[in-house]
């Protein structure tokens, strides 16, 4: 069995649910290898470290241990997916100033998302600073970095099919 890394996001039930009436009831339904953020209110992250034969399985089992502890609650996201400088900084273990060097060269992966803070996707910023700049990544980062990119996608994509059937 290998360990997998990732984070997982979900909408709580009730506009201002709090976060921390549920810590109890994640960490019995199986969420003990992962850490719950509850920050803001009618939401909730958590960074798991989930042991499985496939990180497939890893994110879903994580999914069903979520949403049974908390009925009701809604998946909004994988990760790590969007990412900013700091992020992909602080996750490589590298300064901010070497990302930003590195993202300012004209072959680097455009933002997927341009504003006050730019945000990319992971799983292309990994794979690019690999093979175009060398750096040394570890291939779990990039399978689950992937992997979350491909989740959000899917659930974008599936969000959008309702919208259009309703226009």
């Amino acid at each position: 069995m290998k360990c997998y890394d990732f984070e997982l996001s979900f909408k709580l039930p009730g506009v201002n649910a709090d976060g921390d009436q549920y810590l109890d009831a994640l960490f019995e339904a199986g969420c003990d290898d992962a850490t719950i953020g509850t920050g803001r209110r009618g939401f909730i992250g958590a960074d798991f470290s989930r042991e499985s034969t496939s990180l497939e399985s890893a994110v879903e089992s994580a999914i069903r241990d979520v949403e049974s502890a908390i009925p009701g609650a809604r998946l909004i996201g994988a990760g790590p997916d969007l990412v900013g400088i700091s992020d992909i900084a602080a996750i490589l273990e590298c300064s901010r100033q070497n990302i930003r060097q590195h993202l300012l060269d004209a072959s680097a992966p455009v933002p997927t998302y341009q504003g006050k803070r730019d945000m990319w996707h992971f799983g292309e910023v990994l794979i690019w600073l690999r093979d175009a700049k060398g750096v040394q990544i570890a291939p779990e980062l990039i399978e689950v970095a992937a992997y979350a990119m491909q989740f959000n996608a899917a659930q974008e994509t599936e969000k959008a099919e309702k919208v259009a059937t309703l226009v």
